[in-house]
């Protein structure tokens, strides 16, 4: 069984403050989506990550991370929900 870990990234932030969404604000020099990610796949049964943006931030702020190969990147929806459907509808068959 292939376990594939799905982030949900693609909210502005705002409540936090900050220039820029929470999720690529840095805590301890890292990003925390990077954090986040690490985390993840450090799980030894998760072998995928499914990672949700904002279509705005791919240039912006998910070209610096260090995405790991077997990260999918995809682009979120209008809403949390939309995003949440669209990182579902990227998870691989297997």
């Amino acid at each position: 069984m292939t376990v594939t870990a799905l982030i949900v990234a693609a909210g502005r932030g705002t409540r936090a403050g900050g220039d820029i969404p929470k999720q690529f604000q840095h805590l301890d020099a890292r990003p925390i989506v990077e954090r986040s990610i690490d985390a993840l796949l450090r799980h030894p049964s998760v072998s995928n990550l499914v990672l949700v943006v904002h279509p705005d931030d791919r240039a912006a702020h998910v070209a610096a991370l260090a995405l790991p190969p077997q990260t999918i990147l995809v682009d979120g929806g209008a809403t949390r929900d939309a995003s949440v459907r669209a990182g579902l509808d990227a998870l691989p068959d297997d």
